[in-house]
């Protein structure tokens, strides 16, 4: 799961600021079963065969259309796409 938090502010507005970051001070994330994370043992010729797939999906044109949203809703290549061009 991702959660983002975006603050906006009134630029010329010191007290604001201050509003605001006193408000991310008191953003929490707590994870209801703790575990470790383990990094993957990547097969180093498969990941750089999928990072040169990327690259090149990055060089083909894309509308944007389709590529951001509700996952379920994509289409799966039109999403990887998406990414690639990221």
């Amino acid at each position: 799961m991702t959660a983002v938090f975006r603050t906006f502010i009134i630029p010329n507005g010191p007290e604001d600021l201050e509003a605001a970051n006193a408000l991310q001070d008191k953003i929490q994330s707590i994870q209801e079963f703790p575990r470790a994370y383990e990094v993957p043992d990547w097969d180093k010729g498969s990941q750089t065969k999928v990072e040169m797939a990327l690259r090149s999906l990055r060089e083909t044109p894309v509308s944007g259309e389709g590529t951001i949203g509700e996952r379920s809703k994509l289409d799966k290549l039109d999403y990887l796409m998406g990414v690639a061009q990221s």
